[in-house]
């Protein structure tokens, strides 16, 4: 007879082959249902203590707690306000770039912390540079040439100029002037020539007919614009020294008028005090008729010298006038003094001028008149500088220019701009350019005066007596 002990063992094994075929399918396995349950409850047991233990470590090495850090930029979850923990004083600082400058970092920790965890900390009062950028592209962001100074109607429908800097890019479709030819532009009835990328004032009317461009008519383009080209000596007839006195040679048989115009086979000369002085074909056209003479008696009476400016051209180029009815040209710059000017047959809508986009109106630092607009794609920027200086130029997508100071190397590492080397701009057109404060750091960490308000003062009150 079976004891109750084989009773139960017989009893135990039948259930745990019916929980084995529910749970497993396999009701002749040897292993115990439950056993790899166990098993991931002991494993995920374990693994949750190393995370907290991690998280312990962590905390260890570097607390947060509830009060800031120095060294780094403190952001308030709540209201995007930003702070520097100073010699135990919380500074509202008054932009990002002002921030990186003071602390120096290339890199700064930044922060993020509510709104009850900074409600208790000591203030100091405002730090920074005052109009700084709030926001700073990193170095891949930077842009560099070709830049281009464009003058174009504000939009299709109007003939309104307005002159604008485009950093980076160059509108498509440009005709550049071919080999000793010119352009020909107007400001407000002025007219120009554009000739090697130098600008030539035409003083009147009769120098465009001695030159026969009278029936060539102008491209009209902004002043700014022009401002962005170098300038060139005026077209107009030759200032001779003495000019109308007599000479002390003669020429042709008589007595030679100093400024009197001479030919000889087809070179033409200038009389001056000593004798004559060689002349091209703009000098000779203003001046007026010629007196021809052999070439002997030309090279007897030579002497060294010269009547014409620098940069007067000896050639008649010819010239182009406005190529259709949008009348846009562009000045695109590729560095150091390349220049070379473009006309469009056609409007770029891309150069459409929002109410949004321009400028304020007026006069940069240095009294010329800056562009309409300065175009820099969001989140780019620039770095710049005129060929003819030393300071370093942040450009932002704002259209403003931030000179840095003269030792630029701290300033470019802490606002992580190191080993950038900054694009040559001829100072024409970086005076186009709105000006702002100097990113500075001994001026960041000053700290800010607050604004002022003129108090109010209350009118007298005039009592009258019955």
């Amino acid at each position: 007879m079976r004891s109750r002990r084989e009773y139960v063992q017989a009893y135990r094994f039948l259930t745990r082959r019916i929980v084995s075929a529910q749970l497993v399918g396999e009701p002749e396995t040897n292993e115990l249902p439950m056993r790899r349950f166990a098993f991931a409850v002991f494993g995920g047991f374990v693994v949750a203590l190393l995370v907290f233990a991690g998280f312990g470590v962590y905390g260890l090495i570097r607390p947060g707690g509830k009060g800031p850090v120095a060294g780094a930029i403190i952001v308030e979850r709540e209201t995007g306000s930003k702070y520097l923990y100073l010699d135990g004083l919380l500074h509202p600082v008054l932009n990002w770039t002002s921030a990186r400058l003071i602390l120096n970092e290339e890199k700064p920790q930044v922060r993020t912390m509510a709104q009850a965890s900074l409600r208790d900390v000591p203030r100091g009062r405002p730090v920074g540079i005052a109009g700084a950028p709030d926001a700073l592209p990193t170095k891949k962001e930077l842009l560099g040439m070709p830049w281009s100074v464009c003058s174009a109607p504000r939009s299709r429908d109007s003939v309104a100029l307005a002159t604008q800097v485009i950093v980076g890019e160059v509108p498509a479709n440009g005709i550049a002037p071919g080999t000793g030819e010119g352009l020909l532009v107007s400001v407000d009835d002025v007219r120009y020539l554009v000739l090697r990328n130098f600008r030539l004032r035409i003083r009147d009317n009769a120098t465009v007919a001695a030159l026969g461009w009278a029936g060539v008519r102008p491209t009209p383009v902004g002043g700014a614009f022009l401002n962005a080209l170098p300038a060139g000596p005026d077209l107009q007839p030759l200032a001779v020294p003495d000019a109308g006195t007599q000479a002390q040679v003669q020429i042709g048989g008589a007595v030679a008028t100093v400024g009197r115009l001479y030919r000889a086979a087809e070179q033409f000369y200038v009389a001056v005090r000593t004798g004559l002085v060689p002349v091209g074909a703009v000098a000779a056209r203003l001046a007026g008729n010629a007196v021809d003479i052999s070439p002997a008696e030309a090279g007897q009476k030579l002497v060294s010298g010269t009547v014409e400016p620098p940069g007067f051209p000896t050639e008649v180029p010819d010239v182009r006038g406005a190529a259709g009815r949008f009348a846009m040209a562009c000045a695109e710059v590729r560095g150091g003094e390349n220049v070379t000017v473009r006309t469009y047959p056609g409007y770029d809508d891309a150069l459409a001028l929002a109410a949004g986009q321009a400028q304020p109106a007026g006069a940069g630092a240095d009294g010329v008149p800056v562009a309409d607009r300065v175009a820099v794609p969001g989140g780019r920027a620039a770095l710049v500088r005129s060929l003819t200086g030393a300071v370093v130029y942040l450009v932002t997508d704002q259209g403003i220019k931030y000179p840095l100071p003269r030792d630029s190397a701290g300033a470019l590492k802490a606002l992580g701009y190191s080993g950038v080397r900054p694009g040559d701009l001829p100072a024409a057109v970086l005076a186009l350019i709105s000006t702002g404060p100097a990113l500075d750091p001994a001026a960041a960490v000053l700290l800010a005066p607050p604004a002022t308000v003129a108090p109010e003062i209350p009118s007298p009150t005039v009592s009258r007596s019955g």
